[in-house]
């Protein structure tokens, strides 16, 4: 009775074993080695132009300003038009600005804005295995011109799908679909170190 047990546990075992090496093959190695070009830049700024398509709106909202990272988790965005504003993330920390109303949150408390934090901290910091934790990963292209496409694992995640775009250690383009229907498409413009 239990010899007709071992080789169908052994035959599990082995499509398991088989899957998960079928799975680390299926990495493509110009997104490993994305990773680490992502992973060796400490800091980088570029100025940005976005644009929100939302329902019900028939033009999109227009906004522009500079990105900045600094390695390992500070990310800015210093929105310039069409009215000024920040978003500093440290950490788990998010401040946002706008004239002379602060705010400030706990991000790990706002799992619609955990998402978006995962994302891209992930990525600028060539995180491969925080990136396989939150999202299943579709990358096509070269280190030339890459396409990076993120799809939230978790449920009922406000996003249903994060692509970036770019060009080595450069992000160029993000596009961000809510699953309300709103887009926003953000191009990006590297910049010299300040």
């Amino acid at each position: 009775m239990t010899s007709g047990r071992r080789p169908r546990r052994a035959a599990a075992l082995l499509a398991v074993w088989a899957a998960s090496l079928a799975a680390h093959a299926a990495v493509p190695a110009d997104f490993t080695r994305l990773m680490s070009l992502l992973a060796a830049r400490h800091s980088a700024r570029a100025s940005f132009q976005a644009r929100t398509y939302v329902q019900g709106l028939t033009r999109p909202l227009l906004s522009a300003g500079v990105l900045a990272y600094q390695a390992p988790d500070t990310l800015e965005q210093h929105t310039l038009t069409p009215a000024a504003s920040e978003l500093i993330l440290h950490g788990d920390h998010l401040t946002m600005r706008r004239g002379s109303q602060v705010r400030r949150l706990d991000v790990r408390a706002y799992p619609q804005i955990a998402v978006y934090v995962s994302a891209l901290r992930e990525t600028l910091s060539g995180d491969a295995g925080g990136l396989e934790r939150h999202f299943d990963i579709a990358f096509t292209g070269t280190l030339a011109q890459w396409h990076l496409t993120l799809t939230p694992k978790a449920r009922g995640a406000p996003v249903s799908r994060i692509t970036l775009r770019g060009s080595r250690a450069d992000i160029r383009a993000i596009e961000i679909r809510a699953r309300s229907g709103a887009r926003t498409v953000m191009r990006i413009e590297p910049l010299p170190p300040s």
